[in-house]
């Protein structure tokens, strides 16, 4: 059985994790709210967190995350409630 870890305490280890420069992996269910689709799982295996937008930047800014993608040099961007795995443990909502 995969170990489970809340969502939010999953976001504030990898909060830490990122202000400490370590690396962690993230898996998490794409979505486009502009077109309303999906392209499926995208995994991170070696990610950071970046600094959160602005609400004026992006109206979405507090239900999303920013992500450096370390191995493929992108910013990506996801949506927090649809965060899958932290490290190898299943995110839950509680």
């Amino acid at each position: 059985m995969i170990p489970e870890i809340d969502l939010f305490t999953a976001i504030e280890m990898m909060r830490n994790l990122s202000k400490q420069e370590k690396e962690f992996s993230v898996s998490y269910m794409s979505y486009s709210i502009d077109k309303n689709q999906s392209k499926g799982l995208v995994t991170v295996n070696r990610a950071l967190l970046r600094k959160a937008s602005k609400k004026t930047d992006n109206r979405y800014a507090d239900h999303m995350l920013n992500i450096y993608d370390v191995d493929n040099d992108r910013y990506i961007r996801c949506w927090q409630p649809l965060i899958m795995h932290f490290n190898g443990m299943k995110t839950i909502l509680q």
